[in-house]
Protein backbone atom coordinates (compact mmCIF):
# COMPACT_ATOMS: atom_id res chain seq x y z
CA UNK A 1 0.00 0.00 0.00
CA UNK A 2 1.26 3.46 -0.87
CA UNK A 3 2.03 5.81 2.03
CA UNK A 4 -0.73 8.33 2.71
CA UNK A 5 -0.45 11.29 0.34
CA UNK A 6 2.15 9.65 -1.89
CA UNK A 7 1.04 9.19 -5.48
CA UNK A 8 2.07 6.07 -7.40
CA UNK A 9 4.56 6.67 -10.23
CA UNK A 10 3.29 7.17 -13.76
CA UNK A 11 3.78 4.24 -16.12
CA UNK A 12 6.07 4.95 -19.09
CA UNK A 13 6.47 3.14 -22.40
CA UNK A 14 9.42 3.48 -24.80
CA UNK A 15 9.16 2.84 -28.55
CA UNK A 16 12.72 3.16 -29.88
CA UNK A 17 14.68 0.98 -32.32
CA UNK A 18 18.14 2.46 -31.64
CA UNK A 19 19.90 0.85 -28.67
CA UNK A 20 21.89 3.95 -27.52
CA UNK A 21 18.77 6.15 -27.56
CA UNK A 22 16.77 3.47 -25.78
CA UNK A 23 19.36 3.12 -23.03
CA UNK A 24 19.56 6.90 -22.64
CA UNK A 25 15.80 7.12 -22.14
CA UNK A 26 15.92 4.28 -19.61
CA UNK A 27 18.62 6.08 -17.62
CA UNK A 28 16.74 9.38 -17.64
CA UNK A 29 13.47 7.70 -16.66
CA UNK A 30 15.09 5.84 -13.79
CA UNK A 31 16.35 9.17 -12.44
CA UNK A 32 12.79 10.47 -12.09
CA UNK A 33 10.96 8.96 -9.07
CA UNK A 34 7.60 10.05 -10.53
CA UNK A 35 8.10 7.65 -13.45
CA UNK A 36 8.09 3.86 -13.76
CA UNK A 37 9.29 2.13 -16.93
CA UNK A 38 6.49 -0.31 -17.79
CA UNK A 39 7.27 -1.46 -21.33
CA UNK A 40 9.39 -1.16 -24.46
CA UNK A 41 9.21 -1.94 -28.16
CA UNK A 42 11.71 -1.73 -31.02
CA UNK A 43 9.30 -1.30 -33.94
CA UNK A 44 6.05 0.51 -34.62
CA UNK A 45 3.84 -2.55 -35.13
CA UNK A 46 4.89 -4.06 -31.81
CA UNK A 47 4.50 -0.71 -30.08
CA UNK A 48 0.96 -0.25 -31.41
CA UNK A 49 -0.09 -3.73 -30.26
CA UNK A 50 1.31 -3.29 -26.75
CA UNK A 51 -0.09 0.23 -26.30
CA UNK A 52 -3.56 -0.86 -27.42
CA UNK A 53 -3.59 -3.70 -24.88
CA UNK A 54 -2.20 -1.73 -21.92
CA UNK A 55 -2.63 1.62 -20.22
CA UNK A 56 0.46 3.82 -20.10
CA UNK A 57 0.55 7.36 -18.77
CA UNK A 58 3.39 8.63 -20.99
CA UNK A 59 4.81 7.34 -24.28
CA UNK A 60 8.30 8.13 -25.55
CA UNK A 61 8.00 7.45 -29.27
CA UNK A 62 10.67 7.57 -31.94
CA UNK A 63 9.16 8.85 -35.18
CA UNK A 64 11.37 6.84 -37.56
CA UNK A 65 10.45 3.34 -36.37
CA UNK A 66 10.56 0.15 -38.46
CA UNK A 67 7.08 -0.92 -39.54
CA UNK A 68 4.62 1.79 -38.52
CA UNK A 69 6.22 5.14 -37.90
CA UNK A 70 5.67 6.87 -34.57
CA UNK A 71 3.27 9.24 -36.32
CA UNK A 72 1.27 6.31 -37.71
CA UNK A 73 1.14 4.66 -34.29
CA UNK A 74 -0.28 7.80 -32.71
CA UNK A 75 -2.79 8.27 -35.54
CA UNK A 76 -4.00 4.68 -35.06
CA UNK A 77 -4.58 4.84 -31.30
CA UNK A 78 -8.25 4.72 -30.31
CA UNK A 79 -7.73 6.61 -27.05
CA UNK A 80 -5.78 9.76 -26.23
CA UNK A 81 -2.48 9.55 -24.38
CA UNK A 82 0.52 11.72 -23.56
CA UNK A 83 3.19 11.28 -26.23
CA UNK A 84 6.69 12.74 -26.30
CA UNK A 85 8.25 12.18 -29.71
CA UNK A 86 11.97 11.56 -30.12
CA UNK A 87 13.74 11.88 -33.46
CA UNK A 88 16.90 13.02 -35.20
CA UNK A 89 14.92 14.97 -37.81
CA UNK A 90 13.03 18.16 -36.91
CA UNK A 91 10.89 18.18 -40.07
CA UNK A 92 8.10 16.24 -38.34
CA UNK A 93 7.75 18.67 -35.44
CA UNK A 94 4.68 20.49 -36.75
CA UNK A 95 2.88 17.26 -37.61
CA UNK A 96 3.70 15.83 -34.19
CA UNK A 97 2.20 18.80 -32.36
CA UNK A 98 -0.82 18.79 -34.68
CA UNK A 99 -1.48 15.24 -33.46
CA UNK A 100 -1.44 16.45 -29.87
CA UNK A 101 2.08 15.44 -28.82
CA UNK A 102 3.12 16.88 -25.46
CA UNK A 103 6.66 17.59 -26.60
CA UNK A 104 9.28 16.83 -29.26
CA UNK A 105 12.84 15.81 -28.31
CA UNK A 106 15.48 16.25 -30.98
CA UNK A 107 18.31 13.72 -30.71
CA UNK A 108 20.73 13.89 -29.05
CA UNK A 109 18.88 15.47 -26.13
CA UNK A 110 20.20 16.27 -22.68
CA UNK A 111 18.78 15.21 -19.33
CA UNK A 112 17.71 18.83 -18.80
CA UNK A 113 15.70 18.82 -22.02
CA UNK A 114 14.23 15.43 -21.10
CA UNK A 115 13.20 16.77 -17.69
CA UNK A 116 11.50 19.75 -19.32
CA UNK A 117 9.42 17.42 -21.50
CA UNK A 118 8.50 15.24 -18.52
CA UNK A 119 7.54 18.26 -16.43
CA UNK A 120 5.25 19.40 -19.22
CA UNK A 121 3.59 15.98 -19.39
CA UNK A 122 3.17 15.91 -15.61
CA UNK A 123 1.56 19.34 -15.71
CA UNK A 124 -0.94 18.21 -18.35
CA UNK A 125 -1.65 15.04 -16.39
CA UNK A 126 -2.31 17.04 -13.24
CA UNK A 127 -4.67 19.35 -15.13
CA UNK A 128 -6.55 16.36 -16.53
CA UNK A 129 -6.98 14.81 -13.07
CA UNK A 130 -8.23 18.13 -11.73
CA UNK A 131 -10.78 18.37 -14.55
CA UNK A 132 -12.05 14.83 -13.88
CA UNK A 133 -12.52 15.65 -10.20
CA UNK A 134 -14.40 18.83 -11.05
CA UNK A 135 -16.63 17.04 -13.54
CA UNK A 136 -17.48 14.31 -11.03
CA UNK A 137 -18.49 17.01 -8.55
CA UNK A 138 -20.53 18.84 -11.21
CA UNK A 139 -18.63 22.07 -10.56
CA UNK A 140 -16.77 22.37 -13.86
CA UNK A 141 -18.24 24.97 -16.21
CA UNK A 142 -15.49 24.79 -18.80
CA UNK A 143 -14.25 22.54 -21.55
CA UNK A 144 -10.48 22.32 -21.08
CA UNK A 145 -7.97 20.90 -23.53
CA UNK A 146 -4.39 21.37 -24.69
CA UNK A 147 -3.34 21.94 -28.27
CA UNK A 148 0.15 22.77 -29.52
CA UNK A 149 1.32 23.32 -25.93
CA UNK A 150 -1.47 25.88 -25.36
CA UNK A 151 -4.11 25.26 -22.68
CA UNK A 152 -7.67 26.29 -23.58
CA UNK A 153 -10.68 26.78 -21.27
CA UNK A 154 -13.95 27.42 -23.09
CA UNK A 155 -17.11 28.05 -21.11
CA UNK A 156 -19.92 25.62 -21.91
CA UNK A 157 -22.34 28.51 -22.31
CA UNK A 158 -20.27 29.77 -25.27
CA UNK A 159 -20.23 26.48 -27.18
CA UNK A 160 -22.81 26.07 -29.94
CA UNK A 161 -21.90 22.59 -31.17
CA UNK A 162 -19.07 20.17 -31.94
CA UNK A 163 -18.14 18.61 -35.27
CA UNK A 164 -16.08 15.46 -35.75
CA UNK A 165 -13.48 16.00 -38.47
CA UNK A 166 -11.61 12.76 -39.14
CA UNK A 167 -9.58 12.19 -35.96
CA UNK A 168 -9.98 15.76 -34.73
CA UNK A 169 -12.88 17.77 -33.36
CA UNK A 170 -13.97 21.31 -34.19
CA UNK A 171 -15.51 23.31 -31.34
CA UNK A 172 -17.90 25.96 -32.66
CA UNK A 173 -18.48 28.99 -30.43
CA UNK A 174 -20.15 32.35 -31.03
CA UNK A 175 -16.77 34.08 -31.46
CA UNK A 176 -14.60 31.55 -33.30
CA UNK A 177 -13.93 27.89 -33.97
CA UNK A 178 -11.30 25.83 -32.16
CA UNK A 179 -9.78 22.56 -33.27
CA UNK A 180 -8.46 19.80 -31.04
CA UNK A 181 -6.89 16.37 -31.55
CA UNK A 182 -9.36 14.94 -29.02
CA UNK A 183 -11.96 12.61 -30.51
CA UNK A 184 -15.59 13.69 -30.33
CA UNK A 185 -16.60 10.57 -28.38
CA UNK A 186 -13.95 11.33 -25.73
CA UNK A 187 -15.07 14.95 -25.42
CA UNK A 188 -18.70 13.84 -25.12
CA UNK A 189 -17.82 11.73 -22.06
CA UNK A 190 -16.69 14.88 -20.21
CA UNK A 191 -19.66 17.10 -21.11
CA UNK A 192 -22.63 17.66 -18.76
CA UNK A 193 -25.40 15.45 -20.11
CA UNK A 194 -28.09 17.97 -19.23
CA UNK A 195 -26.56 20.53 -21.60
CA UNK A 196 -25.24 18.57 -24.58
CA UNK A 197 -26.60 15.81 -26.79
CA UNK A 198 -25.20 13.83 -29.69
CA UNK A 199 -27.53 14.27 -32.66
CA UNK A 200 -25.39 12.74 -35.40
CA UNK A 201 -22.24 10.66 -35.66
CA UNK A 202 -20.45 13.91 -36.54
CA UNK A 203 -22.26 16.41 -34.30
CA UNK A 204 -22.91 17.14 -30.64
CA UNK A 205 -25.12 20.14 -29.95
CA UNK A 206 -25.67 22.48 -27.00
CA UNK A 207 -29.40 22.03 -26.40
CA UNK A 208 -29.96 25.59 -25.18
CA UNK A 209 -29.08 26.87 -28.66
CA UNK A 210 -31.50 24.66 -30.61
CA UNK A 211 -34.12 26.88 -32.23
CA UNK A 212 -36.33 24.31 -33.92
CA UNK A 213 -36.40 20.99 -35.76
CA UNK A 214 -37.41 20.64 -39.39
CA UNK A 215 -38.65 17.37 -40.88
CA UNK A 216 -37.67 17.19 -44.56
CA UNK A 217 -39.62 15.57 -47.37
CA UNK A 218 -37.01 12.83 -47.62
CA UNK A 219 -37.69 11.67 -44.07
CA UNK A 220 -34.64 13.29 -42.49
CA UNK A 221 -34.43 15.80 -39.66
CA UNK A 222 -32.54 19.07 -39.42
CA UNK A 223 -32.02 21.18 -36.31
CA UNK A 224 -31.53 24.94 -36.58
CA UNK A 225 -29.45 26.84 -34.08
CA UNK A 226 -29.98 30.23 -32.46
CA UNK A 227 -26.94 31.89 -34.02
CA UNK A 228 -26.75 34.62 -36.66
CA UNK A 229 -26.53 32.10 -39.50
CA UNK A 230 -29.32 29.90 -38.08
CA UNK A 231 -26.93 27.01 -38.68
CA UNK A 232 -28.68 23.81 -39.83
CA UNK A 233 -27.32 20.48 -38.61
CA UNK A 234 -28.38 17.00 -39.74
CA UNK A 235 -29.94 14.66 -37.20
CA UNK A 236 -29.16 10.95 -37.46
CA UNK A 237 -32.21 8.70 -37.44
CA UNK A 238 -30.98 6.83 -34.35
CA UNK A 239 -30.64 10.12 -32.45
CA UNK A 240 -33.90 11.79 -33.50
CA UNK A 241 -36.14 10.22 -30.84
CA UNK A 242 -33.92 11.24 -27.94
CA UNK A 243 -33.59 14.76 -29.34
CA UNK A 244 -37.37 15.20 -29.55
CA UNK A 245 -37.71 13.83 -26.02
CA UNK A 246 -35.09 16.20 -24.62
CA UNK A 247 -36.74 19.17 -26.32
CA UNK A 248 -40.24 18.12 -25.27
CA UNK A 249 -41.46 17.70 -28.86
Amino acid sequence: MDPVGKKPPLSVFIAEDEYPARELLVRYIMARPELRLAGMAEDGDQAFQIIQESNFDILFMDIDLPGRSGIQVLESLNRPTYVIFTTADSKFAVQAFDLGAVDYLLKPFTSERFDLAVDRALKFKHSENTEKTNVSENTEQFLSFSENSVRYRIEYKDILYFTSNNKRTIIHTFRKDYETSKLLKDILETLPVQKFLRIHKQHVVNLQFVSHIHYTAGGAYLVYLKDEEETPLPVGRTFASELRKRLGL
